[in-house]
């Protein structure tokens, strides 16, 4: 479920963006990698595991996105840590 849940949302995202672009509105899809928050059971406040992306990380990439020129889209963008294969 989890995985057709995740192609569900691309392609949603993909049939929104060729709809909306004519009316020059961005549509971007962020695909984040493992981000040290209390999913999958993590304790908040718990020693972080530093081998994961920080919730800043993935804020600094939405800033990244929104930031972009007018002129300028960015459909996807990954972002996962070091340790982590995609």
């Amino acid at each position: 479920m989890y995985c057709a849940s995740k192609h569900a949302q691309d392609a949603f995202c993909s049939a929104l963006r060729k709809e909306v672009r004519p009316a020059n509105i961005k549509v971007s899809v962020i695909y984040p990698g493992l981000v040290n928050t209390s999913f999958n059971e993590n304790i908040p406040g718990a020693n972080a595991d530093l081998s994961r992306l920080h919730p800043e990380d993935v804020s600094a990439a939405v800033n990244y996105i929104l930031s972009a020129p007018p002129h300028v889209v960015i459909d996807e963008l990954m972002i996962h840590p070091l340790s982590q294969d995609y």
